[in-house]
This record gives C-alpha cells, structure tokens and sequence, in this order.
C-alpha cells in the first residue's frame, strides 16, 4: 500500500494560516492607529448684564489659568487643547480622552464662580 503524502496539503494550511495571522496583525495595527478626538464646546454667559469689557477680562483669565496648569504639568490640561473665539463667547476644548475634558471644565467651573459668568453647553 502507497503512503499519502500530506506534504503539498500541510504548505496550503502553513500558508493561509499566514494569510490570517497577518490580516489580524494588520487589523490589529490599524485599530491602534485610528484615535479618536473629543470636542466640547462651551458658551460663555454672564448673569448679569452684557459687558464686553468683563468678559474679556474674564477670558483672560481663564486662559491665564490654562497656561498656568498645563506649566504645572497638569495631565488633564496637558492632554487638552483649548480655542476661544474671538468675541469671547466661545471656549472649544479637544482632547483624545473625556476624562481629560471633564477635568479641564471642572476646573474652569471652579474659576468662574464668584465672577458673574458661566458655561453652558
């Protein structure tokens, strides 16, 4: 009796096992790349009275107090980018986490008591 030889059969299934182990390695690769950013826009309202020139002020401030806490090395303030508009009525902040966000606003919301302003979304 003729022994089979397996051989040609054992390549073939070598072979798409290599197919699939690298098609998950490249799918794997790519889901670590694909990052995703958070955006939350905030108005700023004053409480009392529209005053351009408190506003400002206050923009000012908060600005001041960003820098200052992303040179204190703040991870929450680090790993977040922070545009105002320019009539100071608007505060983008983007960051890839939302703990990193939650963290700024906390912070923000902070500095806005006692001032007459506040965030809304």
């Amino acid at each position: 009796m003729k022994t089979f030889d397996f051989s040609a059969w054992n390549d073939m299934a070598r072979s798409v096992a290599e197919q699939e182990s690298n098609a998950y390695r490249e799918f794997i690769d790519l889901a670590q790349a694909i990052v995703s950013v958070h955006k939350l826009e905030l108005c700023v309202r004053s409480e009392g009275c529209e005053d351009s020139v408190a506003r400002g002020r206050f923009i000012s401030g908060l600005i001041g107090l960003y820098i200052d806490k992303r040179e204190a090395s703040r991870p929450d303030f680090l790993a977040t980018h922070m545009d105002v508009t320019e009539d100071n009525r608007g505060v983008y902040l983007e960051a890839k986490d939302k703990k990193a966000i939650i963290g700024v606003v906390e912070k923000f919301k902070e500095y806005a008591e006692g001032t007459g302003f506040t965030f809304t979304l």
